[in-house]
């Protein structure tokens, strides 16, 4: 049988003189050799392979257990549909350049807030000018009436909500081009709100004295 060693004289001076025997036994040593070389190579095979196969194994246990939840395409499972999707997108593509779509015409929501529900008290609040700013500052004479603006708040009353309507007449000279004036109105915490000061009182004390439920305050 084959055995790696080092060649040596007691192993030079054992061969055999005849140059046949020789032959045949340099022969028989390459065979013993060619065949441990063929099941090293075949053990080595097998042990890549099981580490290859262990190494998959890990990743997918690994992947199960600290892995996202959600599901998730593998890049290897989309290109094996790569033709079908570029098949589909060209179609889609051709579609596109022929086909019309027709889309109906529509009235557009106006934004802003709500107008508060008509059913509330309303109680006007004027806010006028004296007779002396009236005067026109250019020719001295009454301006008259030529627009008016109205705001609503929101004031609260125990257990009665009731809207106050500022008006506020708007007065321009008959002579004068744009010397118009009104009386400003008093000053509100929230301007262009509907919160009046009451309101936003009664929802503070409500909410952090009180200690109700921010949505049962709307019902109340």
């Amino acid at each position: 049988m084959y055995v790696s060693r080092s060649v040596t004289r007691e192993t030079a001076t054992s061969l055999p003189d005849d140059p046949a025997a020789l032959r045949a036994e340099l022969l028989r040593v390459i065979d013993e050799r060619d065949l441990r070389v063929a099941q090293l190579e075949a053990e080595r095979d097998a042990a890549l392979a099981g580490k290859a196969d262990a190494d998959r194994k890990l990743r997918m246990h690994l992947a199960k257990r600290f892995g996202p939840r959600a599901e998730s395409l593998d890049a290897v499972q989309l290109a094996l549909f790569a033709g079908e999707v570029k098949a589909v997108e060209a179609k889609a593509a051709a579609e596109s350049v022929t086909a019309t779509v027709t889309v109906p015409s529509h009235t557009r929501r106006r934004g802003g807030a709500k107008p508060l529900p008509a059913n509330l008290l309303r109680v006007p609040v004027p806010h006028d000018l004296t007779a002396e700013e009236r005067l026109c500052p250019c020719c001295s004479k009454p301006r008259v009436e030529i627009a008016r603006t109205t705001h609503e708040v929101v004031e609260i009353v125990p257990a009665q909500v009731t809207v106050y309507v500022h008006v506020t007449p708007v007065y321009g000279c008959v002579e004068c081009r744009g010397q118009n004036a009104k009386k400003e109105g008093p000053p509100l915490p929230l301007p262009k709100s509907y919160a009046g000061a009451s309101l936003i009182a009664h929802v503070a004390v409500s909410k952090f004295s009180d200690h109700c439920v921010q949505g049962k305050l709307c019902p109340r």
